[in-house]
Order: C-alpha cells, then sequence, then structure tokens
C-alpha cells in the first residue's frame, strides 16, 4: 500500500493550497472595493444556498398560548406553526413582552443545534427566554428532522423510522446530492421563511434583527447571514472553526454544513463571515469543543483583518469559554445575550441563565408533537422527489454525453502520463504476480496488483473491489483466480482512499461510517468541486491505460464489485477501449435513493449530480453495442431487484446488455466471470 493516510493528507494539502489563494485575495480588499466585492460574493452565495421555489402563504396559525411571569418580567410564548413550501410546515415558539412597542422592539431568530427536541431543548428554549427578557421579540423554530419535524415515520410502530435529527440528515443530503444541489438550501429556505414571520410581527424593529444559534445552529445562522440582508447582527456558536483545521482532525459533518461547492472559489468559513461585514458578528466558543478552537482564533484574526481594512473595526468579537464541553452551557447563552443587548442599545437585566424551565411536552405545538402525525404529512423527503431532475435529454450524441459526464464527474478528457513503480513480485499457487504504485496524478499513489497464469494472456481485464484489489486473488476457485486460469491478465485496482489506500489506523466499519474519513473526504471533495466519485473513475480509467498499453493488440475488459461496479460502468461508458464490462451488484437506479427513505450507500459510491444528466441506465446505452452484463443488481439499501424492475433499460440483448441473476442477493451469487468475458 501507499504511504498511510496519504490520501487523507493528499486531500488536506490541496485544501490549504486553494483556500490559501482565497486568503490572499481577502487581504487585498479596502473600504473603496469591498462594496463592490461584497455584493458580488453575496450574489455567488445566493446562487448556492437560495434555492428558487415559489414562495408560499405562511399560513401562520396560533396553536396555543404560555404566560410567563419571572421576577417581574412578563412575556407571551405563542405556539406557531407556519409554511415553507405549500403544505409544508414548521412548527415554532413565538416569545414577545410584555409592554412591546409597534415597530421598536429588536427581534431575534434562535436557530436550533442538533438536538432531538430542538425549540423545546432546556438550553435552547434557556437562550430564547433570556433573549425575550431583554426585552426582544424572538421566534425560535424546528428544523427538518428535529422537535417537532421528524421526516420518516414507522406507522407500524408509531415511532421514529430512521431516528431523529443526524441519520436523517444524511439520507436527506445525498438525495439532494444526487439531485444536483447542497441540502443547506433546505435549512436557508426554512430560515428565510422563520424571518418572514418575525419581522410581520407587529412588534419588530426591521433595523435591529439578530440571530444565533450553536452548533447545528451556528450552522444555520452562518448560511442565513449570508444569504438574507435583512438581518442586521448574527452570533453563530460552537460551529465556526476552519475547514483546514476541521478536516485535519478528521471531524465529520452533515451534509447540510456542507453547501458546495464554496470551497472551490477558494472560501473559508471566513469567507461565508466575511459577506456579512461590515454588519456585526459575535464569535461564540468553547475552548475543548471538538470544533477546533485554532480555527476559531485563526477565522477571527482573518475577519479582524477584513474588518479594519474596510473601516469597521471592533465589528467581529470572539467569546471563548474554557472547561466545558459543546453545547449553550449558561455561560455561552450569557455571553450571546450580552451582546445582543450591547448592540441593540439595551440595558443587560444581569439576572443570569433563564430558570422554571418548561418541559418539550408544555412546549408541544402539535397535537401529537410530531407534524407528520398530526395531520401535515409533506416532508422534505417528498420535496426532494417532486423536484428531482426528470429524464435526460435525448438530442445529445454519445461524445456530447460522455464530454458532459466527465465535466459533471470533474474527469480530464486528456489523460496525463501515469508513472509506476514496482514493490514487489513473485508467483504464487502457480500463478505470476507484480504489485506496483500507480501515480495517477502528482502526490497520490494508488495500489495495482496484476496476476497472469503465464507470459502470454489472451486479454487483460480491470478488477474493482469495493474491498480491495487484494480480494480472493490467492483464493483457489476463486473469481479471480479463475480469470488468471483462463489466460486473463487480472489487473486489480483499489483506486484512492480505497483497499488498501484507505487509512489504516481505522477499521473498515469506522472509516465508512457517519462521520468516518471516507465520508468526510467525499464531502471536502464535493465543496471543493471535484467529487471523490470521479477522481476514483479517474484512478481507474489511468490504470486501464496503464494496462492495455502494455498489453496491445489483446482483448480488454472491466469487472466491478459492490462500489467498484459504478465505478466500472462508468469508467466502459467513458473508454471505449474497453471491450467489455460486468457489474457485480450494482445499484439499478440512483435514483432509487431519491425515492427510498434510506440508504446503505456511502456517499463516495454515489455519483454526484448525475441526475441531472441522466441515471445508470443511461450510462449502460453509451456502452452499448459493446457487451454489459448486469449481475444481481440491487436497490437503495442494497436489496434485489427483480428482472421485471430492471426493466428494457438494462435487458436488450441487441444492444448488448443483459442482466444476471436479477432478484438475488449479490452476496449469494457466485460470479462466473470467464463465462461473462467469453
Amino acid at each position: 500500500p501507499p504511504a498511510d493516510d496519504l490520501y487523507h493528507r493528499w486531500t488536506a494539502l490541496a485544501l490549504v493550497a486553494r483556500l490559501g489563494a482565497g486568503d490572499a485575495a481577502r487581504a487585498t480588499f479596502d473600504i473603496d472595493t469591498w462594496p463592490a466585492e461584497r455584493a458580488r460574493r453575496r450574489g455567488l452565495l445566493a446562487e448556492v444556498l437560495i434555492p428558487d421555489w415559489e414562495r408560499p402563504d405562511p399560513c401562520v396559525t396560533v396553536t396555543g398560548t404560555i404566560e410567563r411571569n419571572l421576577d417581574g418580567s412578563r412575556w407571551t410564548i405563542r405556539k406557531v406553526r407556519f409554511q415553507s413550501l405549500d403544505d409544508y410546515w414548521i412548527t415554532a415558539l413565538l416569545y414577545v413582552p410584555e409592554g412591546a412597542e409597534p415597530g421598536k422592539t429588536p427581534a431575534m431568530l434562535v436557530a436550533q443545534g442538533h438536538i432531538e427536541e430542538a425549540k423545546a431543548f432546556s438550553e435552547y428554549h434557556g437562550i430564547s427566554e433570556e433573549l425575550c427578557r431583554q426585552g426582544m421579540v424572538v421566534l425560535a423554530y424546528d428544523p427538518p428532522g428535529q422537535g417537532e419535524r421528524v421526516m420518516n415515520w414507522d406507522w407500524l410502530r408509531n415511532r421514529y423510522d430512521l431516528g431523529w435529527g443526524t441519520t436523517e440528515h444524511d439520507v436527506m443530503g445525498v438525495q439532494a446530492l444526487l439531485c444536483g444541489w447542497p441540502l443547506a438550501r433546505a435549512w436557508v429556505w426554512d430560515g428565510m421563511r422563520a424571518l418572514d414571520v418575525l419581522l410581520d410581527q407587529p412588534e419588530a424593529d426591521a433595523s435591529r434583527v439578530g440571530m444565533c444559534g450553536v452548533s447545528g445552529g451556528g450552522t444555520q445562522t452562518t448560511w442565513l447571514l449570508a444569504a438574507d440582508d435583512r438581518l442586521t447582527h448574527a452570533s453563530p456558536a460552537c460551529f465556526i472553526t476552519g475547514w483546514r483545521e476541521q478536516y485535519a482532525v478528521k471531524l465529520g459533518a452533515d451534509p447540510e454544513q456542507h453547501p458546495f461547492p464554496i470551497m472551490a472559489w477558494g472560501w473559508d468559513q471566513a469567507d461565508v463571515l466575511a459577506s456579512f461585514a461590515p454588519n456585526p458578528i459575535l464569535l461564540a466558543a468553547i475552548v475543548e469543543d471538538f470544533f477546533p478552537i485554532g480555527g476559531t482564533r485563526n477565522t477571527h484574526r482573518m475577519l479582524c483583518d477584513l474588518y479594519e481594512n474596510i473601516g469597521a473595526p471592533g465589528g467581529i468579537a470572539l467569546s471563548e469559554t474554557p472547561e466545558l464541553d459543546h453545547g449553550y452551557h449558561p455561560p455561552v447563552r450569557e455571553a450571546t445575550v450580552r451582546w445582543f443587548c450591547e448592540q441593540f442599545g439595551i440595558s443587560y437585566d444581569g439576572a443570569g441563565p433563564a430558570r422554571d424551565i418548561l418541559s418539550p411536552d408544555e412546549l408541544r405545538v402539535t397535537s401529537t408533537g410530531q407534524l407528520i402525525t398530526s395531520g401535515f404529512p409533506r416532508t422534505l423527503h417528498d420535496v426532494i422527489v417532486e423536484t428531482a431532475p426528470g429524464a435526460a435529454s435525448g438530442d445529445l450524441s454519445s461524445e456530447e454525453r460522455r464530454a458532459a459526464l466527465r465535466e459533471l464527474l470533474a474527469i480530464p478528457g486528456d489523460l496525463p502520463d501515469v508513472t509506476v513503480k514496482q514493490v514487489d513480485a513473485g508467483e504464487f499457487d502457480g500463478l505470476t504476480y507484480e504489485r506496483v504504485l500507480l501515480t495517477p496524478e502528482p502526490g497520490m499513489e494508488v495500489p495495482v496488483l496484476a496476476v497472469r497464469a503465464g507470459p502470454e494472456p489472451t486479454g487483460v481485464v480491470i478488477h474493482l473491489h469495493e474491498f480491495g484489489c487484494d480480494t480472493d486473488w490467492r483464493l483457489a476457485g476463486g473469481s479471480v483466480h479463475e480469470l488468471a486460469r483462463a489466460g486473463w491478465e487480472v489487473v486489480s485496482v483499489d483506486p484512492r482512499g480505497t483497499g488498501a489506500c484507505r487509512s489504516r489506523v481505522e477499521t473498515d466499519d469506522q472509516y465508512t461510517a457517519r462521520f468516518g474519513t471516507d465520508q468526510n473526504t467525499a464531502w471536502t471533495w464535493q465543496m471543493l468541486d471535484r467529487p471523490v466519485f470521479g477522481q476514483r473513475v479517474f484512478d481507474v480509467l489511468q490504470a486501464a491505460a496503464w494496462a492495455f498499453e502494455r498489453r496491445p493488440a489483446i482483448a480488454t475488459a472491466i469487472i466491478g464489485s459492490g462500489a467498484g461496479a459504478h465505478w466500472a460502468t462508468i469508467a466502459a461508458a467513458l473508454d471505449e477501449g474497453i471491450e467489455r464490462a460486468a457489474a457485480v451488484g450494482p445499484i439499478a437506479e440512483f435514483v432509487s435513493v431519491v425515492r427510498g427513505h434510506n440508504t446503505t450507500w456511502p456517499t463516495s459510491a454515489l455519483a454526484p449530480r448525475i441526475l441531472t444528466w441522466g441515471d445508470m441506465p443511461d450510462v449502460a446505452k453509451l456502452i452499448s453495442p459493446r457487451p454489459l452484463t448486469i449481475v444481481a443488481p440491487v436497490d437503495e439499501m442494497r436489496a434485489p431487484v427483480s428482472l421485471e424492475d430492471v426493466g428494457e433499460a438494462y435487458g436488450d440483448p441487441a444492444a448488448g446488455r443483459c442482466v444476471v441473476a436479477a432478484g438475488e442477493r449479490p452476496e449469494s451469487v457466485r460470479p462466473d466471470y470467464v463465462g461473462l468475458l467469453g
């Protein structure tokens, strides 16, 4: 294998280089050039963060009220729901201080972090009450998948289907990714609609509008301050660091925390926040948080420099709380509330944290505690399905379709020369083997294992397995073993980040798990606008070019299993020099991930934006009339797909396509590779 963690370190270097260019650009702005640059940046961010959905009538409905009277302060909590899209509802709590003057009361939006109870969680309900106690009108709303907005329900057991929050976010994130848009858009849209409702309150002062939130609420605050010009002040807590520092410590995050392709512009988190300048921002942080405090301090320093250069010194503040873990703890909340009071010209009451906190049941907006079980069943999943791209255009030629697919996956049209370094060679059980490290591009190495039975093979087959290129070649009776015995030179490849290329300090399960290195790297490269999926197909194409060039004028083929079947099929579609292909256990259609409510495929196994181009049947058409065999196709959960469901898109012998073992589990089918390749 290459050096341990090579892909992670190579990615980190690419990230440092790209964001370093952004640092240099940011340092050039001054009081004269900033207004035009700010407008340009907010325009770019709007294209990423603001969907082109139709704004509905909010239909604000009050479902109950609670009168509060603590330490001489009085306020009312109104339980409200309102529409973000037609028949797509948000649950929220509206806090209105007694005696609030019409049009003269500062308005606050409170976003919720990743916690099940969301707006009704004690820390989050607490800061809403603390802000209201100071004399601000406050709207605290539930994000998708949390509070009363769980998106998937098990109706047989009357409970969560996937669980609350981040699990649902993960699934919806890859669904949106396949459709071509970052999940952050849905969060920003909800925040903008919540701001509509807040500013419609007669008490709200449109010249003093703030937003705060911790963790995932800090995420929402960061994106909304960059997207909505109505905000005048903002304080993200326990979220802001730097993307370089975050990636270096392998800190994964939810899909809505990766609004691609912002990093491709050379932007770090400081640049997103900079788009708000010269408006005031408080960065609230905890020193021992898992978000690296070094990144927070660097971001604060970079923003201080920018604000100084554009004539707004003091516009950026940093509050650091020591000795606590991640959360909206009382010291963090107090620092946030004090800062907003200072900004809005309010005398802080000094009463400290909120007391006599109400329970989630007392703060319930819906009759059952969930919109989905209270007669409001439309979910974000429904929105994603309804807005998914339609069938691909049939007006393009095959060459134009290939070029579009390459562009979609950021695969160069002309492959650069590769370098090869042999690291081992020998014989095993009558087979000759050779191990090499192939360099598809500077700084990256991928392991390749070439196995053959004799000096003159009759053909070369590229072999891809999601578990790694060593899989089963030494196993007598195994598929790779049989192929070599039958006269093929089997060239097994581990594309970057897979097999022997994955981090060896982590187990397979840790590496591919939610928040694992593989997922984190996939989202990081999506932010850099060069998908991991496309990089792996690129490695396959480079290995194929090397393998075929050294064995000219003999048969060529490619076989892939699992996620390897996806790389193999797309590589065959792009490289017409591959004469035949076989895919074992591939997903039949990527759109099944969008239509389903869950998926077991890792993010890196899914082709980003593919549905804006087509789907796997369209990839198969680009291989035609060369033979393509699909063995045991599966769906979004890797469950077998029947021949009837696969349909004519694959089962067309005249076009060279056939389906084998449809309806069977891939692991239960012994693939006859020799027979498949003739």
